[in-house]
């Protein structure tokens, strides 16, 4: 091809050569751009998790009827599960990490804050949570097996200890110890759950229980609501928040 007679024509028209320049331009700063957001979610998804990740899975176990024994049936599970050779340890729980689903919670360091601190996800597991996940307990003490209570989906009540992430730790108490601190769940009362109706009567195989419907809100900066997404499914939400988020300005 040839690229003189087109470069002659195009220093023949002063606009023609500055919008394309501009094209030119504007590409390569949508290009760039979109590396930048790859090269964070890859540098995101490359952080070690501290956990035994190979090794590490779950088995989903759903109950039929309202007679099922959650408690028991857990039992008897876990009992089976810790016995067969090479577990090296085995612990009911809601999610494992990464597992694109789970239950997250804003935290506050004192009771009726307006802003909540930070945020965390939360995983439900017993004594022998620490062993399951492959962890390593570096302050404190762990769970201890008469702590353990049986959290169902009814179940609106918090246990009195936790064990946090070095992470969290530190962000929570930057430079400090975070064993024996006290630090607050947001909303322990469902009070702001109801305001936005997400604290709802929910049926599952025939039970019914009180619980939160997934939802996400859309709030601008003067604290209106802009659009609301009920009973969302996790695959294209946060794309279609996003998108509204943008067009919103």
């Amino acid at each position: 091809m040839e690229i003189r007679p087109i470069i002659s024509a195009l220093m023949r028209s002063k606009v023609a050569l500055i919008l394309i320049g501009l094209q030119i331009a504007l590409t390569l700063a949508i290009v760039c751009n979109a590396l930048f957001i790859i090269s964070q979610r890859v540098e995101t998804m490359a952080r070690p998790s501290g956990m035994n990740e190979s090794d590490t899975f779950m088995i989903a176990s759903v109950g039929f009827g309202s007679t099922f024994d959650t408690k028991n049936a857990f039992a008897q599970d876990l009992a089976l599960i810790r016995g067969m050779p090479g577990v090296a340890d085995a612990s009911p729980m809601n999610t494992v990490p990464m597992s694109n689903g789970g239950w997250s919670e804003a935290i506050n360091m004192a009771p009726g804050q307006k802003v909540a601190t930070t945020g965390a996800a939360l995983y439900f597991v017993d004594e022998h949570g620490i062993n399951a996940y492959g962890l390593k307990l570096l302050a404190g003490r762990n769970f201890r097996a008469d702590e353990i209570t049986v959290r169902d989906r009814g179940s609106v009540d918090w246990p009195p200890g936790v064990i946090i992430t070095k992470q969290l730790a530190d962000k929570l108490y930057p430079g400090g110890d975070a064993v024996g601190k006290q630090m607050y769940l947001s909303d322990p009362d469902k009070t702001l759950a109801n305001s936005f109706g997400v604290w709802v009567m929910k049926q599952n195989y025939g039970r019914e229980y009180m619980g939160i419907e997934r939802s996400t809100f859309l709030i601008d900066a003067s604290g209106k609501v802009q659009k609301v997404w009920r009973r969302v499914k996790v695959d294209g939400h946060s794309a279609a928040v996003l998108a509204s988020a943008s067009s919103s300005g």
